[in-house]
């Protein structure tokens, strides 16, 4: 055999050598992997393959995302102090206040914004939120007024929100208008024992009008006034007449005098006559006359002291 050819011979079995070797460890790659489990090899694939530059942008975007809305909830937070405003049942006409508190809970000054919308009876009577920088910790508040005018009930929502971009907290308000079920009646009221004044005891009495629960009276009916000794009468009331003509402004147990009688004599408001109501039903009411008292002083009255009196004159 000639030299070149030993030398191509040994050539092609170096050559052979290297591709068993190459096939023997791809084959045991093979098995190796065919080995692992499932999710293991999902992991090794995952942690080998390159991440596409699409899916890398907005990865980086979504966490940039999550961390800035983290730092604006923390840094700009409320609180109210209720969501939940009920004003139960009042009479028309009457007026009633209830407050809700905003405090800034986070770390930076918040600018309340508040929208109101429902009932016209549910109104805000004062605010002291608007147009406000609030500070970290500090409060401030909006004073909710429930007025009925018509029965029934009535409802409203206080929405509030910051200029700086908080999420919206809702208030939900409820109040309900009651017709105050009142008669309306007509009195006079005459004293047992009136003072004798230059020897004459003048008769004395003052008639006026008021405002009770229904049924409280009925016409004609006499009330007997007693002194503080519960001994000796003083006065009789005497309920005239009795209906149901009460205005929506109406006062339950309201009592007002319009004229006051001492012997010829009427007082009204036009010569005198300064009543001064009563708030509790009859006995409450109180008034004056000018010119009547010591030195020409007013002279008070009630049920139990006349006017007019001796030491007056």
């Amino acid at each position: 055999m000639s030299r070149n050819a030993s030398h191509t011979n040994r050539t092609a079995r170096t050559s052979a050598n290297r591709t068993a070797r190459r096939l023997g460890a791809v084959a045991a790659l093979t098995a190796a992997a065919a080995a692992l489990p499932l999710a293991n090899a999902a992991t090794a694939s995952a942690a080998v393959a390159p991440l596409a530059p699409a899916t890398a942008v907005t990865a980086v975007a979504a966490s940039s995302t999550s961390s800035t809305s983290s730092t604006l909830t923390a840094a700009h937070s409320f609180k109210l102090s209720t969501h939940t405003v009920a004003f139960g049942s009042h009479n028309l006409g009457s007026t009633t206040t209830k407050k809700v508190t905003f405090k800034n809970t986070g770390t930076k000054t918040l600018h309340p914004v508040q929208v109101l919308s429902g009932a016209s009876s549910l109104t805000l009577s004062a605010n002291t939120c608007a147009a406000k920088a609030v500070p970290a910790g500090a409060s401030c508040a909006y004073t909710l007024r429930f007025a009925p005018t018509a029965p029934g009930p009535a409802t409203a929502t206080l929405q509030v929100l910051t200029t700086e971009g908080t999420p919206a907290q809702n208030v939900a308000i409820s109040g309900t208008g009651v017709q105050q079920l009142m008669e309306h009646y007509f009195y006079q009221y005459t004293f047992t024992n009136p003072p004798v004044i230059n020897g004459v005891a003048a008769p004395q009495s003052f008639i006026g009008e008021g405002r009770a629960p229904a049924g409280t009276y009925t016409s004609g009916q006499t009330i007997a006034v007693y002194d503080t000794t519960g001994l000796n009468q003083i006065g009789t009331y005497r309920i005239g007449t009795v209906d149901n003509t009460v205005p929506l402004d109406a006062t339950l147990g309201q009592v007002d005098v319009t004229s006051y009688s001492w012997g010829t004599h009427t007082y009204t408001a036009a010569t005198g006559l300064a009543d001064r109501p009563g708030t509790t039903g009859l006995g409450s009411e109180a008034g004056s006359i000018a010119g009547l008292g010591l030195d020409g002083n007013p002279a008070s009255f009630n049920d139990h002291q006349p006017a007019v009196i001796a030491y007056h004159f």
